[in-house]
């Protein structure tokens, strides 16, 4: 069996070149300028996330300005647009998409940071390696922040609050106001359009004792009168707009009714209709039959009846969002006694109808506190990555943020805790039963068994991490699924419009401040921000094992992935740490998607009720709900269902390379799998060492023959080679 010897140096030669290395680096250092060291490898990206960082900043300094400037503050927000309802959704919507992207973008670039925070040096390995304990490699970690330094500690906990509520925050600054009409609808007869007298109805007591707990409370018949002496003068001087039966009945048919008030409908008896049948109530020679008063909620307990009443009949009840079916019968619709109703009548066919129209005052603005706050969000995170360069800037203890950078140290001076454990995997450390035994050094006489076989992807996480993450993406999931069943069975999705407030998709009964109401409504946000950056951690993971297992088993040996690569060497380095932009690039636009989506689909709303006053302007009451938007939350269900099946498929189809195990990831098994070999060292306490120039050439990791013996069972060694290395073979021993 022919051997591969990995030649060995004596301790003063290897000083000698270390120091030779090190003048040599020294002056490396004095010739690189700040530009170049910022723009390399990964601190490009921290540096950008930093330029990123400055220019939202400038952006919502100028916005705050901008709007305490030209725009007046009321006691909780700023009010920037008033006008037509549909541009003012649109305003709301792509402001709303801006803010996502933008905060995203924050959010990668903080957890990219927080990552390179958490990458231990090699002198914070080697003291958790003292005390039996491992750090992750390569991918996002809590475990290495309560064994790095303080500073970075700092600095990683810094940037974690400031991240997790950035969108929720941030979605909260921005807001649309909704506004609405009360209104009557009235039953006419077409004599009433050309100056004819009439009669109002007789009110019955219960409608009577119903209008003590409404806006009309305390009217009389000179104020209603007072409405209709304007309708009747405004149709005379051809005021209102005229719209047939189903144009009419479509537009009143809405529950929040934002650019007309009043209509008129008029009225076609038939000429075989007595006339005793005509009028019960009203007096036969009046122009005035029913009176509708419409009024939109008081913000009390829910109860009441929506806006619309007046259209539905005894058979169809105001429940839904619509009381207009696709059978409605546009041709005969009678004014019914359903909904808040002044006098008992029986009507003939409505034929027509005149409208009144209202402008509409649909608003959007800003809370400033809120976007105060991003704003310090906004500071914290460009200090801290400015002061990421800075920790980490230091040649003497490079963090360790790749795979290779791990590999590179451990080669340079191999670890004293984990000899003898070749085929140590990262699963092996992680449990905690056999964390004792794996920290044991043993000597090369004593192996492990190599059974073969291939992994999946998802092997590469820990099974509480996927425990975890499917349980959150799961419960989301249903909570989503769950308010589109309930939308849906109250109305139709295409009726809703697309993160539209109706009044059947209300959370809460009661309406609610500002503040609360945006921090309940955009809750979510803390839940999807999770996902991203859980989402992160698992690609991460799995992505750097396949890097690892890349070494041992490509055709062609490779330079080690390193954070700063020795000049002139077959070192490399990228700008990722362990996910690629092909990966990183789409997982940030859908997760961006996904924060706008539910935005969409749950949010905060105020509405601006414009109550009937018979003199004068209307009276205003500003009411709050949280609402839901049922084809948003279809959409959010959809893409977070396509990333989540992505992803488990991935992690459940894909395998890493076969003779090679998942040592990646973990600083133990990292650094049981790079000991040098032992071939001519007769004494076990020494420590062997690689090559010094090792690290700087292309690299393979494999199999390492140490004895020149023809018995089947004896111990091989499997580490990294730049000359040629032989796979694992199953069923044998390696130490």
């Amino acid at each position: 069996m022919s051997t591969v010897a990995i030649p060995l140096m004596s301790r003063d030669n290897t000083e000698i070149q270390e120091n030779e290395g090190t003048r040599d680096e020294s002056t490396t250092i004095k010739r690189s300028n700040v530009k170049s060291k910022a723009l390399e490898a990964w601190r490009f990206i921290v540096t950008s996330g930093a330029l990123a960082g400055i220019v939202i900043l400038i952006i919502n300094v100028i916005t705050l300005a901008v709007m305490y400037g030209q725009h007046q503050a009321d006691e909780q927000s700023i009010t920037f647009f008033t006008g037509n309802c549909e541009t003012a959704g649109k305003i709301n919507t792509g402001t709303h998409l801006v803010i996502n992207v933008l905060s995203t973008i924050l959010l990668a670039y903080s957890n990219f940071s927080m990552q390179c925070l958490g990458s231990p040096s090699r002198t914070e390995v080697d003291s958790a390696h003292s005390q039996h304990q491992w750090l992750n490699i390569g991918t996002p970690s809590i475990r290495n922040v309560f064994f790095v330094s303080k500073t970075k500690a700092a600095l990683w906990m810094l940037l974690g609050v400031s991240s997790f509520p950035l969108h929720m925050i941030w979605n909260s600054t921005v807001f649309e106001t909704k506004n609405s009409y009360d209104y009557f609808a009235i039953s006419i007869t077409e004599d009433f359009l050309h100056g004819a007298n009439w009669t109002l109805p007789t009110a019955a007591e219960s409608y009577a004792l119903t209008l003590e707990n409404t806006p009309l409370h305390g009217w009389t018949n000179e104020d209603v009168n007072h409405i209709l002496q304007d309708l009747q003068t405004e149709a005379m001087d051809s005021k209102l707009q005229g719209l047939n039966v189903k144009d009419c009945l479509q537009r009143y048919n809405t529950d929040i009714l934002s650019d007309r008030r009043h209509v008129l409908l008029v009225k076609e008896y038939p000429s075989d209709w007595p006339m005793t049948t005509r009028s019960t109530e009203a007096s036969q020679n009046s122009s005035v039959g029913l009176i509708y008063y419409n009024l939109n909620p008081t913000g009390g307990s829910g109860s009441e009846t929506p806006l619309y009443n007046w259209i539905c009949d005894n058979n169809m009840p105001g429940s839904s969002q619509s009381c207009i079916s696709s059978s409605f019968n546009y041709s005969n619709w009678y004014a019914n006694l359903y909904g808040g109703v002044f006098g008992w009548s029986t009507d003939g066919p409505i034929k027509y109808c005149y409208s009144q129209l209202a402008p509409e005052k649909c608003r959007v603005g800003i809370v400033p506190i809120f976007l105060i706050i991003v704003i310090g969000c906004n500071v914290i995170k460009i200090t801290s990555f400015v002061c990421t360069l800075f920790v980490t800037h230091g040649k003497k203890d490079q963090p360790l943020c790749t795979t290779g950078d791990a590999i590179k140290s451990f080669l340079k001076q191999p670890d004293p805790y984990t000899r003898g454990r070749c085929l140590a995997a990262k699963e092996d450390y992680e449990k905690w039963l056999r964390g004792s035994e794996e920290w044991i050094p043993r000597p090369f006489t004593v192996g492990d068994l190599w059974t073969g076989g291939r992994y999946r992807w998802h092997k590469a996480v820990n099974d509480w991490h996927w425990i975890i993450f499917v349980s959150i993406t799961t419960g989301l999931a249903g909570l989503t699924a769950y308010i589109v069943f309930a939308a849906v069975i109250s109305s139709p999705i295409s009726r809703e419009g697309f993160g539209e407030p109706q009044s059947n998709t209300r959370m809460n009964s009661k309406s609610m401040g500002v503040l609360r109401g945006f921090l309940v409504g955009n809750l979510l946000q803390i839940a999807v921000s999770y996902v991203y950056l859980a989402l992160n951690n698992i690609l991460s993971t799995m992505l750097a094992m396949e890097e690892w297992c890349m070494y041992a088993t490509d055709r062609q040996h490779n330079g080690l992935r390193v954070s700063s690569p020795t000049p002139h060497s077959a070192q490399r380095s990228k700008y990722f740490l362990s996910v690629p932009f092909k990966w990183a690039i789409p997982s940030m636009v859908s997760l961006a998607l996904l924060h706008w989506l539910v935005s969409q689909m749950f949010f905060f709303s105020d509405l601006d009720i414009y109550r009937m006053q018979p003199e004068g302007l209307p009276q205003v009451d500003t009411l709050g709900y949280v609402y839901t938007s049922a084809l948003p939350a279809v959409l959010a269900v959809s893409l977070g269902g396509t990333i989540l099946l992505v992803l488990t498929l991935t992690a459940l189809i894909r395998k890493f390379p076969a003779n090679v195990p998942l040592s990646g990831c973990c600083s133990a098994s990292i650094a049981a799998a790079c000991q040098p070999s032992r071939v001519g060292l007769d004494n076990e306490t020494l420590m062997p060492e690689f090559d010094p120039g090792l690290a700087c050439q292309k690299l393979k990791w494999g199999v390492v023959e140490e004895h020149d013996d023809e018995h089947s069972n004896s111990i091989g060694h499997a580490t990294f080679a730049a000359c040629e290395t032989t796979p694992l073979v199953e069923g044998k021993l390696y130490a």
